[in-house]
């Protein structure tokens, strides 16, 4: 049969279990189609739940627009908005696992088809794309471009990332990146043109399927433990619509394939709305009580980059993420002294003894430090013109602006 050479056997590191790859639901079965849209992808106010597969012509009226089944299966036709023959409407296998929609001459309802025999159906003209859906044993809508998915599929231009920009959190207020403090959120516009081996992408921008920030040293080393990514394997139904909200920034219009990322949040994750925790505390998680002061603080005063990388989900070994960083000034702490010399309190001090004095961190300038002196009675009062002041520094992660 057909079938047993189309779904081929593979092993698959993506998910480190044995995955059948399958070939596309129209003609030619064997031979790469263009996909504009993804998994994941913004619509408005949910997630894109397949992706989009354009038939080999521009013929609406010729065979490379009939549609056919992945499984030798009984079919169903699926009926989200009457009457029946409408672009919103298609045709599932009986098992669920694949749903094929925006058809028009659909298989009857309960009529068994032969994979890759029987047509289930024709693209409807104004659509002129398959949005074709995957689903596992459990509900969710899964990836099919991943490796095990849609065979062949290759894509050879990484995502680009156009901008990066810091927000409070919970509020979205804009924050400028030399003076970032406490909860802060990353917003990144990124896209992927999506330009495949037919020779032609979307024609717009579209969703990525990976991406990531990093927060490194000021020689662009990460630091231990401040990472998080988040990626479209799959997407679980339940409570789709709240997650939706925690991956696109308001400004994204997939229609003008722009979008907005909230790098920080991890959607799929038991704790799905997070963010960079500029006060972290050395020794605690990022949603545990802050630092106090900077010598215990994770992320101590002064400069970093945020690294942002986007990935493919195609070839990643060989198709590398896009990067790029983004120089920012953390500001949580107000200096205080440390230490001085005399000590607070000490007595029988020479009138020649020279004031030194410890910071907390590195100051920035000298000006705005200011030192006043209290007179007890039967003592003399040091006129301040008389002090000669020496200062030292706690020197910590800073660099000249």
């Amino acid at each position: 049969m057909r079938v047993a050479r189309i779904l081929t056997l593979i092993t698959s590191v993506f998910t480190g279990v044995i995955l059948l790859a399958y070939d596309y639901p129209m003609k030619p079965f064997n031979k790469q189609h263009k996909v504009i849209a993804t998994l994941g992808e913004s619509r408005g106010v949910r997630f894109h739940n397949g992706v989009d597969i354009k038939p080999y012509t521009t013929t609406s009226t010729d065979s490379f627009w009939l549609v056919y089944s992945l499984l030798s299966d009984t079919m169903i036709r699926i009926t989200y908005v009457p009457p029946e023959d409408t672009f919103n409407n298609g045709v599932r296998d009986k098992s669920g696992s694949y749903s094929y929609i925006h058809l028009t001459n659909r298989i009857q309802d309960n009529t068994f088809a032969n994979a890759f025999v029987d047509t289930i159906g024709r693209i409807y003209a104004s659509k002129a794309h398959c949005h074709f859906i995957e689903k596992d044993s459990t509900g969710r809508w899964i990836n099919p471009l991943r490796p095990g998915g849609l065979n062949p599929f290759i894509d050879t231009v990484p995502p680009i990332i156009e901008s990066v920009s810091f927000k409070r959190q919970g509020s979205g207020t804009h924050l400028d990146k030399n003076n970032l403090n406490d909860s802060v959120d990353i917003v990144v516009r990124v896209y992927d043109p999506r330009v495949d081996t037919t020779g032609a992408g979307a024609g717009r921008g579209m969703g990525i399927y990976r991406i990531q920030y990093e927060i490194c040293d000021t020689l662009k080393n990460p630091i231990p433990g401040a990472i998080n990514s988040y990626q479209f394997d799959s997407i679980p139904l339940n409570d789709a619509y709240a997650r939706y909200g925690l991956v696109y920034y308001d400004s994204t219009d997939w229609n003008s394939g722009i979008f907005y990322y909230w790098v920080t949040n991890a959607p799929f994750s038991n704790i799905p709305n997070q963010y960079w925790n500029t006060k972290q505390h050395i020794n605690r998680q990022w949603n545990e009580p802050p630092a106090e002061s900077i010598e215990v603080a994770k992320f101590k005063d002064g400069f970093y980059y945020v690294k942002i990388k986007a990935w493919d989900i195609c070839r990643p070994d060989t198709n590398p993420p896009d990067s790029e960083f983004v120089k920012v000034r953390i500001a949580n702490f107000r200096p205080r002294v440390k230490s001085t010399i005399p000590t607070n309190g000490q007595g029988n001090v020479p009138v020649d003894q020279h004031i030194y004095i410890t910071f907390s961190e590195a100051m920035d300038r000298t000006e705005d430090i200011s030192i006043s002196g209290n007179q007890e009675e039967g003592y003399q009062v040091i006129g301040l013109s008389e002090v000669e002041i020496y200062l030292t520094f706690y020197i910590i992660n800073q660099e000249e602006v």
